[in-house]
């Protein structure tokens, strides 16, 4: 109704009320000072403590959180911890240290082995146990998941294929098959392999007993045999 009395030139109609606003509703800039009506922007920084920070505490002063949950945690994770001159580093299982580095610096280190100038769109696995040679953090397996999902460079290959997830298994052939689930690349092979088997086995069946039967045969029909067994 408003949009065809706003477009329209006709009488409005009774029982409809319009008023035309000659001035805005809302208070805009002041003219004269616009600095009044726009309220000024607010820098808040957060100051977020470094992952590595607790376990520092603990291993050099003996300092624990107030919480007890959090008390266990760094109590049992940080026996695979130690420091060598003031610097945190994690025990791998095959013995070698690894850097702590921040959060900020695992991101980068990631980005610059995924698309750097020397990267290869390497997949989430691939890409931690790379930048585990460079440092380590605790977050660096979602890190990568998350570089790689929004990395549009990462085009030639699956990502849940990647990261373990399988897809639906079709449960009919096409062409008209019994229904059934579809064999797996190995079962495919070991198949493949078996089929070879018997028809070996079948040929040499075969030529076993033309050959019995030829050693069994008159002398005079020996060479014409042998000689078509020489043909096949």
């Amino acid at each position: 109704m408003l949009s065809k009395l706003g477009s329209g030139l006709k009488p409005i109609p009774p029982g409809i009320f319009l008023e035309h606003l000659r001035i805005p509703s809302v208070k805009g800039a002041n003219a004269e000072n616009p600095d009044l009506a726009v309220s000024p922007a607010r820098e808040v920084m957060a100051i977020i403590p470094a992952w590595t920070q607790p376990f520092l505490d603990y291993l050099i002063d003996r300092k624990l959180p107030e919480d007890e949950v959090l008390v266990r945690q760094i109590i049992r994770r940080a026996r695979s911890y130690t420091i060598v001159d003031g610097q945190l580093y994690k025990r791998s299982a095959n013995g070698v240290f690894l850097k702590c580095v921040s959060n900020q610096d695992g991101i980068e280190i990631l980005r610059e082995i995924h698309a750097g100038d020397c990267g290869h769109h390497a997949a989430p696995r691939s890409l931690v146990a790379k930048a585990f040679r460079l440092g380590f953090w605790l977050t660096a397996k979602e890190d990568a998941e998350k570089l790689v999902k929004t990395c549009r460079g990462y085009l030639t290959k699956s990502y849940s294929r990647l990261c373990g997830r399988r897809t639906p298994e079709r449960k009919e052939f096409s062409g008209g098959q019994e229904s059934g689930e579809i064999p797996s690349p190995g079962e495919i092979d070991a198949i493949a392999i078996a089929i070879e088997l018997d028809i070996i086995s079948i040929i040499i069946i075969i030529i076993s007993t033309i050959y019995t039967a030829i050693t069994t045969a008159a002398p005079r029909h020996r060479c014409n045999d042998l000689g078509w067994i020489l043909i096949i």
